[in-house]
């Protein structure tokens, strides 16, 4: 059990081989102070912490440098790039054709957006166990367990 300003969570990695992160993990990783960072942080950790993969999709690192770009914020596209290109904390997965495909066919079935279900297809063909992110509208399928950060949409 870790435990954080005012709250306490719990981080159960057991039986975790591979993780998935969704890119609203990093972007509080990288910019919140609130207690969302907070937890993200400690996911982040505890996952390293523990050898275990982060696998990312290549839409991740998109995701993360639009907003920055879109305002000059050269210092925080430095932080993503740093932090997303750098091959010992993460492993990127290339949108390749047949998870695009899986996510545009399969993806609204599910209730996902199109970016979202490219995440959770990317997660599904690198046979991730956990997929971490704060987005509610994910489901645990098969072998991949979904945990949010945020207990109150677990």
């Amino acid at each position: 059990m870790l435990k954080f300003v005012g709250f306490v969570a719990m981080i159960d990695i057991e039986g975790v081989a591979v993780a998935y992160v969704d890119t609203n993990i990093f972007i509080y990783f990288v910019e919140s102070s609130s207690s969302l960072g907070e937890r993200a942080r400690a996911w982040i950790d505890a996952l390293r912490h523990a050898d275990i993969p982060l696998v990312v999709s290549r839409l991740t690192l998109l995701e993360c440098l639009y907003g920055p770009a879109k305002h000059g914020d050269e210092e925080l596209i430095s932080a993503y790039r740093n932090l997303l290109e750098d091959a010992s904390i993460v492993e990127m997965q290339e949108l390749e054709h047949h998870i695009l495909k899986d996510a545009a066919m399969k993806g609204g079935k599910l209730g996902l957006k199109l970016q979202d279900s490219i995440h959770y297809f990317t997660a599904l063909h690198c046979q991730c166990d956990l997929f971490l992110t704060n987005d509610a509208r994910f489901r645990s399928i098969g072998s991949m367990r979904v945990m949010s950060i945020n207990p109150s949409t677990s």
